[in-house]
Order: structure tokens, then sequence, then C-alpha cells
């Protein structure tokens, strides 16, 4: 299912930080979004989520209205990897990615033998199944990250959106969770919306990128067609040099000093 936003604004403090965006995310993509600090990119993942309301326009998921659906029919909807996870009670870090199935479960059920097996699966190729027993306010910040992660792979859903996930990892696990996520991307049932700021990450990864600028969108298609130096210049006001990169297998990205 596809989600369509429709000039859709949202002030904070009497600020606009988003201001008339118009959008349709088709299922089987990978959409990176891009953009300077503060530009909206974050407010946009709230809206999607619906922990935030759009003061004007309409977000729409399956042709329905967004608050339509009830928290569980969008728990099994959307995962999100958040940029920060806070949490102060010292839960073992099984029993955080099992919440990533509490969706499933019926209320005072247990987890099925489906539950137990994908949360397994799922820690283990997110390669935090060693520290299962551990507790979670005691992991460092990429050790979190990564059981965070862990979490939004077990919902299952089609639509998994990342907002900065990979910003407190080493490199090496960031490539690894970001080649889960993109194994995640089916045609016609799987999508995934991730939040970057490493633009050499968002071109090797995603087939559609969306760019911000003041809250709007300065660009958005086929990563081929907008990575391009004019469109870096006017969002990021930066000169760049964008070329195929045959090690990589993808476009990237220099700057000029």
């Amino acid at each position: 299912m596809s989600f369509e936003l429709r000039d859709v604004d949202f002030c904070f403090n009497g600020k606009k930080v988003v201001d008339g965006v118009s959008l349709r995310l088709a299922p089987g993509r990978f959409y990176g979004v891009i953009g300077p600090n503060g530009c909206g990119k974050t407010t946009v993942i709230d809206l999607l989520c619906r922990f935030r309301s759009p003061q004007h326009g309409q977000i729409r998921y399956g042709g329905q209205p967004l608050g339509a659906y009830s928290k569980r029919q969008l728990a099994r909807a959307i995962a999100l990897v958040p940029q920060n996870f806070y949490i102060n009670f010292p839960f073992r870090v099984r029993d955080v990615v099992m919440m990533g199935r509490y969706p499933y479960i019926p209320r005072f059920g247990r987890p099925s033998g489906r539950d137990l097996d994908i949360v397994a699966e799922v820690m283990e190729s997110a390669d935090v199944a060693g520290m299962a027993e551990r507790l979670v306010t005691e992991l460092s910040g990429g050790e979190r990250q990564r059981v965070v992660f862990a979490r939004a792979l077990a919902q299952d859903t089609p639509m998994l959106i990342l907002d900065e996930a990979t910003s407190n990892l080493d490199i090496g696990h960031a490539l690894r969770l970001l080649d889960l996520a993109a194994r995640r991307v089916r045609p016609e049932s799987g999508t995934v919306l991730a939040v970057f700021q490493d633009i050499n990450q968002a071109a090797a990864y995603c087939s559609h990128l969306i760019l911000m600028s003041r809250g709007r969108i300065a660009a958005h298609g086929d990563t081929r067609a907008v990575l391009t130096p004019d469109t870096l210049r006017e969002v990021f006001d930066v000169d760049a040099k964008v070329y195929h990169d045959d090690y990589a297998h993808a476009l990237h990205v220099v700057y000029k000093r």
C-alpha cells in the first residue's frame, strides 16, 4: 500500500517546519530523505507515524486517511527505527526485540512459536543474539541502536521507516543493517523510507531520493535523476562532483572545500 501526502503543513512554535508537502510513496521502493539540519525531515517522519497531525492537508495510507487506522493496525503496517531510543527500565535485550511482536499477540496472551522464531531470526541477523540476556540500559549507543533495529524488523511490516537509524553505528554494522532493510523491499509489498545524513549511503541504497529544504521538497525522483551538482548546490549550498563509482556500483559525491 502507498502513502500519499497532500499539501501537508505543520507549524512548531509558530514556525512552519513542513510547508505544502505533497508526495506519493509507492510500494516496492527504497526511498532516501536528505536535506540540511532543521529542514523538516524528522517532522515528516513524525507525521507519517501519526506522532503529530498535520495542521493543513491530508495524509492517506492505502487509500484511507491515516486517522482511520487503530494503533494496532498502524503497528502492523509501519515500523520505525528512531534517531534516539531512550528506555529507563532494565529490560533484557530479548524482551525489547519481542516488543516488535506485540501488535500480533492477543491481550494477556503469550508469544507464539512463530513470534519466538521471528525474534530469534532478526536478533541473529542484526548481530544482537549474543547480548540477548543483557540489560538494554547497560548497552552502548550503537548496541542499543541495533536492538531497536531488530525490534522494528520483528514487527514484519510492509513499511519500514528509518530516521537516521545508522548514525550511532560503526560502518560495518551500518552496512549490515541497511542490507537487511534493502531485503525488505519487495514489489507491491515492501517499502523503506530512510532519513540519511550520509549522502553516499543514500546513493548506494536508495532507488529514489527526496531532497528537502526549508520545509519543502526541493526535488524528488529516481536517484540518478535528482542527485546532481545543481541540486546539491541548491539544497546544501555546496559545490560537489557526482559520478558513478564502479567499485560501489552507485553514484558517489565528492565535495570541493
